[in-house]
Parts: structure tokens; C-alpha cells; sequence
């Protein structure tokens, strides 16, 4: 039987793909002879350039292969392997060695992570392990969905807590990955949760008109910074509507954080559910972190209170849901009475300074601007209380003289109202 393979010094370089792809997705260091022959078949086939070669020759290629470097790899009984010595770091240098000496593209390495080839040398953990953990989150996203209508009981909220407990202990699982499984947790992440699917059916912001702003003039790559805005997580959660799927949004957001991790969980909190792994992230993102949960509970507290002070609507009570479902944990529940009060004096713990918020900085003062220039609409209220919300934490003067522009508006003393008093800001106040 006639096989596939590299007609140039690739061949080397795809046996060591598939030996870095097999430890980086399943901590794994053995394949067969027949699977790293299909492997670099298939690879082959990918990338052409080749020729044909029979059974015999391609043993006596895998042995030459193993014997060039007898360093790393031995073969016993059909199975090539890593030597007990070779750890990922020095699997990984070798296959950096070998692609620069045989000047070969970068973008090559990438087959690695094809899903088809991935399935040749048997990996499976990692995507069972997401495939498992997308479905937690779809079914918790569904309960926090009941809460606050004739569904809503005890055994719900039970569920609820029940699932909160074994998400805590999905992430735990996740984060305890050795480190350099995260590139290949986050391909996997990727492929499952269709990043490519969210969508809004009328953006929320007019992105027509901040394109004729000085917003945008001044700074053309404020656009993609402040489309990023809108489909962070918690924004996706007030401003998307209810048929919009959440949770692989949420998967992806809680994942993508493993790669500010200065420093992995300890053994011990693998065992403790309340351990919370973005306290391990670099300092930076970890200040991100905070503020982002400052700023998405204050602002969850203000949409609950407006609700009770004006009244409800399907558009505020779903956000509310999903907010309430994008910011919760198993330490802070916040679907009980009296949790949201405590979670958010714990988050205001945080020290502000002028650095702080700085990316939603350009999103919120062209939101002032923009909802005196647009027709009142089903997003108007959402948007009022992300104005509210901004003005309380920061007191930003910029936004405070924007709104006070127009002050002929007809809506202005109604969304002044919603941004300034209803938020108990003192200093608004006098200035009037």
C-alpha cells in the first residue's frame, strides 16, 4: 500500500508537531507507529509537496527519524515516544530548532491545532471537558432565565446553587490544566463557542453616526475599541435580547482568562470551590477585573431600582437576568435577596484614580452625545443607566458638561434625571 509524505526535510518537523500537539492537548508523550504515519499523511495532505513511499520505507523513515534524535525520542514495541527527561518546554524548543534551521513557515505549526489531525492521535480530554462545562453554563443560563416568574421557587434556586457549585468546579478543573495546555484550551474554546454567532439585531449605538464624530476623527481605531465594548460580556448581557445565546460567550470570557495567570492554583485550592482563580492573574488584568465588577454591579443595583421606581419591562428585566447571570459565582449568589448590597460594598473596596475605566471612557461620552441625537428607543433606559452608573463611580466632568448641553433638549430633564438624581449625586446638584 502506497502512502503520503513530505518529499523535503518536513518530514522530521510534522513527527514533532504531532508529539507537541499530543502533550500540549492530552499531557500524553507515546504514539504508534500506524497513528504518527496517518498522522503525517494527513498533515501531507494538507500542505502538499509530496510523494509516495511504501510501508517498509516509512518504518525505516520512523526509525532514521528516532535515531536522529536519540536525545528526545525512543521506539519500543510499534510505539514511539518522548523520553522520560523531555518535558513540554524542551519538546517545544526542539520543534522552534527545527523550524528555524529548515526556515520553515511559522503559519505551518498551526496544523497542529487542526481539529481533523487532532483526532488522528486520539485527543479528546480537553474538548470533553468544554463540550461538558458549555452545557453547564447553557442549562445555568436557562435557570437564571425562570428566576422572577411563575417558575421561580425553591427547587429553582436550589438548581441554581447546585449548578454554581459544580461551575466552580469546572473552572477549577480547567485552571489546574498545566500551563501550556491553555493555548489548546482556548483553540478548543474557540471552535465550540462560535465567537462568529454574536450579534445584536439593531446595535445599540449608532456606529453611523460616532463615524461622523470627533470621537472617531480624533482616533480611527477608537471604532474597533468601542465595538469590543460592545460585545464584552456584560455589555453583551444588557444590551442583547433574550434569544441571543449567552453562555458560550460567557465560557469564552471565563477561559480566555487563564492566559493572564501569573500563577497556577495549588493542589490545595483545587479542592476549595469558593477559590477564585482571577485573584492569580497579573496585576493589571487583575485591577481590570475589579473595576469591570465594580462597575457592572453598581450598575445591576441601578437597573434593579429603577425597576422598582418606574416600573418593569420584558427589555429591563431580561437584562437584569442576564446581567445578574453574567456577573454571578458560587461565593456571591447573587440571585438571593441581600447579596447584590453585599457584593457590591465588597467591590467597592477598590481605590479609583483617573486611570480608572479608561477603556469605556470614548464609549460613554459619545452614548451622551448620541442619545439626544437619535430617537428614543428600546435601548434608552439601558443606556441612561451605563451614563448613571459611569457618573456615580467616576464623577466625570466631561459627561456631567456633555448632558448640561443639552439642556434645551426636550429629553433632558427626563435623562438627566435618570443619570444625575436618581444616582443621589450631591455634587450634580449644586452645579444646578
Amino acid at each position: 500500500e502506497e502512502l503520503v509524505i513530505m518529499e523535503n526535510d518536513y518530514y522530521d518537523y510534522i513527527n514533532i508537531l504531532a508529539f507537541l500537539g499530543l502533550y500540549k492537548y492530552e499531557n500524553k508523550t507515546g504514539i504508534k507507529v500506524d497513528i504518527l504515519t496517518d498522522f503525517r499523511n494527513r498533515a501531507t495532505n494538507i500542505m502538499g509537496d509530496a510523494i509516495e513511499v511504501n510501508r517498509d520505507e516509512e518504518l525505516r523513515k520512523i526509525k532514521d527519524f528516532v535515531r536522529r534524535y536519540s536525545e528526545y525520542f525512543e521506539i519500543n514495541d510499534d510505539i514511539v515516544k518522548l523520553k522520560d527527561n523531555i518535558s513540554y518546554q524542551h519538546l517545544a524548543s526542539l520543534e522552534k530548532e527545527v523550524r528555524e534551521k529548515e526556515e520553515i513557515d511559522e503559519e505551518i505549526s498551526s496544523i497542529v491545532d487542526d481539529p481533523n489531525l487532532l483526532a488522528v492521535l486520539g485527543v479528546y480530554t480537553i474538548r470533553e471537558i468544554i463540550i461538558d462545562y458549555l452545557k453547564l453554563e447553557r442549562e445555568l443560563e436557562n435557570n437564571y432565565k425562570l428566576l422572577f416568574t411563575k417558575k421561580d421557587n425553591l427547587s429553582l434556586r436550589n438548581k441554581i446553587a447546585k449548578l454554581l457549585r459544580t461551575r466552580a468546579a469546572f473552572l477549577i478543573q480547567i485552571h489546574m490544566l498545566p500551563e501550556y495546555s491553555a493555548g489548546a484550551l482556548m483553540k478548543v474554546v474557540c471552535d465550540l463557542a462560535g465567537g462568529d454567532s454574536l450579534y445584536y439585531d439593531i446595535d445599540p449605538l449608532n456606529m453611523d453616526l460616532y463615524m461622523q464624530s470627533d470621537y472617531y476623527s480624533l482616533d480611527e481605531d477608537s471604532l474597533e475599541n468601542i465595538e469590543n465594548m460592545l460585545y464584552d460580556t456584560c455589555q453583551y448581557s444588557i444590551f442583547g435580547g433574550s434569544k441571543q445565546d449567552l453562555s458560550s460567550f460567557k465560557l469564552l470570557d471565563e477561559v480566555s482568562k487563564i492566559y493572564f495567570i501569573d500563577k497556577f492554583p495549588d493542589k490545595e485550592d483545587s479542592d476549595n470551590l469558593d477559590f477564585n482563580p482571577y485573584m492569580l492573574i497579573s496585576s493589571k488584568e487583575k485591577r481590570d477585573y475589579l473595576e469591570d465588577r465594580l462597575f457592572y454591579l453598581t450598575y445591576l443595583d441601578k437597573l434593579s431600582k429603577y425597576i422598582s421606581k418606574y416600573g418593569y419591562s420584558n427589555d429591563l428585566v431580561m437584562a437584569y437576568k442576564r446581567l445578574l447571570y453574567s456577573l454571578d459565582n458560587l461565593s456571591d449568589k447573587l440571585y438571593i435577596d441581600g447579596n447584590l448590597e453585599k457584593a457590591l460594598d465588597k467591590a467597592k473596596d477598590i481605590e479609583i484614580d483617573e486611570e480608572s475605566f479608561i477603556g469605556l471612557h470614548d464609549e460613554i461620552l459619545f452614548m451622551a452625545d448620541e442619545i439626544f441625537q437619535v430617537d428614543v428607543n428600546e435601548y434608552t433606559i439601558r443606556k441612561l443607566l451605563m451614563l448613571a452608573t459611569y457618573y456615580e463611580i467616576t464623577k466625570n466632568e466631561d459627561l456631567f458638561y456633555i448632558i448640561n448641553n443639552y439642556q434645551y433638549h426636550n429629553n433632558y430633564k427626563w435623562f438627566s434625571e435618570i443619570i444625575f438624581v436618581d444616582g443621589k449625586n450631591k455634587d450634580y446638584t449644586k452645579k444646578l
